[in-house]
């Protein structure tokens, strides 16, 4: 439950409510994405090195947009549900202009191609410079959403990592359906911009549901109705601020931060280097990419899911020990899919060659070798960043910082 309606309100707005709220959010936020990278392949390419840049930009909108949101949803007096339905408006709002604003870029990139002569890695770095304005704004705004929800739900540290498992989770099986039927269905069959209207009127939508709920939780009969929002503070008042510089400086917190940014390159690599393997067999970029990230967000979300229903605080306590084991695992795995690659091409020569092979059993055989190879340390992944902001997080009052500063590292 939230407190985020007024002094003396008695009614609260469901976790349920908010969660299907936050579904829709990774679903929309998936679909700009394969929007905008289907988009930027016209003028940028289909190669890596475009898939990568393009990456690169919008990953690291999403990780600063988190981390500043949360420094300031901690500090704001709006509330943190109040502000999760304003990044919805902005992303929804943004999202009308957003292919008219690619176009721009695209054709500011060609004419400064024209004249620059530059090899592939300065190229690579123009895109990303021409790219990174127009999509770190909305990938930002995407990326404050979790802290916001988190500080907004959270009243207790020992709610915390149950908390962002769920809602984490929630988001990211958004992004994966987002994903599946963007890549698969909405392009072919609607094309960009109707797929882009379907993204912008769910965002728009939950952005006024969600201040028209809030809005309903004031009384009119209570008096304090008209002292404006209420705001969330720590549940422990005593609680000192710690300075991110000497929250670093504690053992646990610096192991897990830098576990989390270990991790977040191990799944970009992972995301790139698996979507190059399978467009070798799929002979196609896009439903390559489609299924290696839709496999990803499914095991990233059933990871998250799994931490944040069976974590209780009262039945054990989140440890580096306990991280550590996590983390033990996946490079096992990971191992053991490096050993696996010399023998992929000819399992993939073997289904080529069988009777009435056909594109649609080439693309089933490819999804059935990425959830072997990819759901488990995924799910993993998935388990391991609410494990690390449960310990990372000290103080309830900073919520918004920690768990936006773990989102950026990641």
């Amino acid at each position: 439950m939230t407190n985020d309606g007024p002094k003396g309100s008695t009614r609260t707005l469901s976790f349920a409510f908010l969660a299907l709220c936050f579904f829709g959010s990774g679903l929309t936020a998936l679909i700009y994405e394969l929007i905008w990278l289907r988009r930027l392949q016209l003028t940028f390419g289909s190669t890596t090195y475009s898939l990568s840049t393009v990456l690169a930009a919008f990953m690291a909108g999403l990780g600063f947009g988190s981390y500043l949101v949360g420094r300031w949803v901690d500090r704001s007096r709006l509330g943190g549900i109040r502000i999760y339905a304003y990044l919805e408006l902005g992303i929804g709002f943004f999202g009308i202009f957003s292919l008219p604003l690619l176009w721009v870029a695209e054709m500011a990139f060609a004419r400064s191609q024209s004249f620059l002569e530059l090899g592939p890695g300065g190229t690579s770095l123009l895109k990303f410079l021409f790219a990174f304005p127009v999509l770190a704004i909305p990938a930002g705004l995407m990326g404050g959403t979790l802290p916001a929800l988190v500080r907004g739900l959270v009243q207790e540290r020992g709610e915390l990592g149950e908390m962002v498992g769920k809602l984490y989770g929630i988001n990211t099986a958004g992004a994966a359906l987002g994903t599946a039927l963007t890549g698969l269905l909405f392009i072919e069959l609607v094309g960009l911009w109707s797929t882009i209207a379907v993204a912008v009127c769910i965002n728009l939508g939950i952005g006024f549901l969600v201040l028209m709920r809030v809005r309903g939780l004031y009384d009119p009969d209570d008096p304090n109705a008209d002292e404006g929002p209420a705001y969330e503070p720590s549940p422990d008042p005593d609680a000192p601020e710690v300075q991110l510089r000497d929250h670093l400086r504690q053992g646990p917190v610096l192991f897990c931060a830098v576990a989390v940014l270990l991790t977040g390159g191990l799944s970009m690599l992972y995301e790139v280097a698996w979507t190059r393997m399978l467009s070798l067999v799929v002979g196609s970029s896009t439903y390559a990419f489609t299924i290696v990230l839709t496999i990803f967000l499914l095991g990233l979300a059933l990871g998250s899911l799994i931490y944040g229903f069976l974590y209780k605080p009262g039945r054990w306590q989140v440890s580096v020990r306990s991280l550590t084991l996590v983390l033990l695992l996946l490079a096992f795995w990971v191992s053991l899919t490096l050993a696996m690659i010399p023998r992929l091409p000819l399992a993939m020569l073997w289904m080529i060659q069988l009777p009435g092979a056909s594109f649609l059993r080439l693309i089933s055989f490819d999804a059935a070798m990425a959830i072997f190879l990819l759901l488990v340390p995924t799910i993993l992944l998935g388990a391991a960043l609410p494990m690390s902001i449960s310990i990372i997080s000290r103080a309830t009052g900073q919520l918004g910082r920690d768990v936006g500063g773990a989102y950026l590292v990641n």
